[in-house]
């Protein structure tokens, strides 16, 4: 009975079983298929679709976002609540459409750039088949050929100068406007720096003259040599003009206007005066009578003694006048025998000159002036004069030029620092009244104001300043000479 009765549950619980199992409608694809063909069904729809997307998955999940565009609707969870797109742009997939075209499409004209063509175009593609211009060149036949022709094979070219065959270039820069151009050291064609022609481009030198356009000797520094049978009786510009006569060989100067004077005979011209002073050693110390030319002594208080220096080459004869060794005292020479001035007015002449040669001891305790003075002077400072000057006592350092009339001085600098060196003084006048100076051929200097007009005299003085101690000087030669004189 137990064993029946066991039986008989085992047949209901079966049938129960399959009772169960009748009514089941889920299937777990996972795990009860195997092998599935979807291929006839009606449809079929393996992933989840709406929008937006989920806002949690799991990796693995996939979902159709039906609000995105189409082609790029597929989404993959990559990772815990992250999802991704599976096509479309952003994934790599096809493209949906090309410039705004879709379906099959294919370039056309203007799709693209210059900028987006890489390669080589071809000479049948209207190109050069090249990446150089060197290449380009010989693949249109374009290189460089060497080839001559002559000048008669050019055509269009007027103004040509000359006869010439040969059409040179020159290399060179811009010129200015109205400038000529000149050849530089390099052969180039540059600015001249001035107009063709004008005097821009020259500078005149000694003896030449630049006016305009026209380049001419200067007169007044080229002689002007004229040649002829017999004396000369043309006019003539003084001091520039010479004349040969050819047939005695003797030869002439212009000394005024149109008058001429023949070389050789100037000790025999009446118009000129001259005096020479050389101090020969064999002449007296005695006043009135040192010298070849007979000076006298003239003391300022006291005189010093004189005496002759034995020459040294060139200065052969050399007078010594000493000052005596007492302050405020010394010693002159002057051309003033009998007290008579030599020129009674030289200062309102002109075409003389006074040239005196001299040598200080000392330049201490000095009170030196050397030139034209009135006759009998006996004072350190005349009232009148024209000379040289050198006077410690108005606090001088180097010689002076001065003028003096009334007492009062018109004095202009020489430039030379006073020293125990020779010294030539120039004093002249080729204006009436204008007094020129010079020393030792340096600057000339002039004086037109304050010139004495009295007679005067050459003469030279040497006077201790305050100090009782002797000095000296020395004089070389005084000359004088003037010309033009109408007797």
């Amino acid at each position: 009975m137990r064993t029946q009765q066991q039986f008989g549950w085992l047949v209901v619980l079966s049938a129960a079983s399959m009772c169960v199992l009748h009514g089941q409608t889920t299937v777990d694809l996972r795990t009860q298929s195997k092998s599935i063909d979807f291929s006839t069904a009606a449809f079929t729809r393996s992933t989840k679709t709406g929008t937006p997307l989920p806002a949690v998955c799991q990796v693995g999940e996939t979902f159709f976002l039906t609000s995105a565009p189409a082609g790029n609707n597929l989404y993959g969870c990559t990772s815990l609540n992250t999802w991704s797109l599976m096509s479309g742009a952003a994934s790599g997939g096809a493209v949906s459409s090309v410039f705004g075209r879709t379906g099959a499409v294919v370039a056309v004209s203007g799709d693209y750039s210059f900028g987006l063509i890489s390669g080589t175009a071809a000479i049948t593609q209207g190109g050069t088949g090249a990446t150089t211009a060197a290449t380009a060149r010989t693949n249109l036949g374009a290189a460089a050929t060497a080839h001559t022709h002559v000048l008669t094979d050019l055509s269009g070219i007027t103004g040509k100068q000359g006869s010439g065959t040969v059409i040179q270039a020159f290399g060179g820069g811009a010129a200015t406007n109205g400038n000529c151009v000149k050849f530089d050291a390099n052969g180039n064609v540059v600015d001249a720096g001035g107009p063709c022609g004008g005097s821009a481009s020259f500078t005149a030198g000694v003896g030449v003259a630049i006016a305009g356009n026209v380049i001419s000797t200067d007169d007044t520094v080229i002689p002007f040599y004229v040649t002829g049978s017999g004396a000369p009786t043309i006019s003539c510009t003084a001091g520039r003009d010479y004349y040969v006569d050819t047939t005695s060989s003797s030869l002439y100067f212009c000394k005024a206007a149109n008058t001429w004077q023949g070389v050789g005979d100037t000790v025999l011209d009446k118009t000129v005066f001259s005096l020479e002073e050389e101090f020969p050693s064999s002449s007296s110390t005695s006043s009135p009578s040192v010298g070849a030319l007979g000076w006298v002594v003239r003391a300022v208080g006291s005189a010093g003694a004189l005496s002759y220096v034995t020459g040294t080459w060139p200065s052969i004869g050399v007078l010594r006048v000493n000052t005596p060794a007492t302050a405020a005292q010394g010693t002159g020479i002057a051309l003033d025998q009998s007290s008579t001035a030599l020129f009674s007015s030289v200062s309102a002449q002109a075409g003389w000159e006074l040239r005196v040669r001299f040598k200080l001891s000392q330049t201490t305790n000095t009170r030196l002036r050397v030139g034209l003075f009135p006759a009998a002077n006996t004072a350190a400072a005349p009232t009148e004069g024209i000379f040289l000057r050198y006077d410690v006592n108005a606090g001088d350092t180097g010689f002076l030029f001065e003028c003096r009339t009334g007492g009062t001085p018109t004095t202009v600098a020489s430039g030379v620092a006073a020293d125990s060196n020779w010294h030539t003084v120039r004093i002249y006048s080729n204006t009436a009244g204008t007094i020129g100076f010079q020393l030792d051929g340096g600057t000339v200097q002039s004086i037109a104001s304050g010139v004495p007009t009295g007679a005067l005299t050459p003469a030279a003085f040497l006077v201790n300043d305050a100090t009782a101690t002797a000095g000296s000087v020395d004089y070389d030669f005084v000359k004088f000479r003037a010309r033009g004189l109408s007797r």
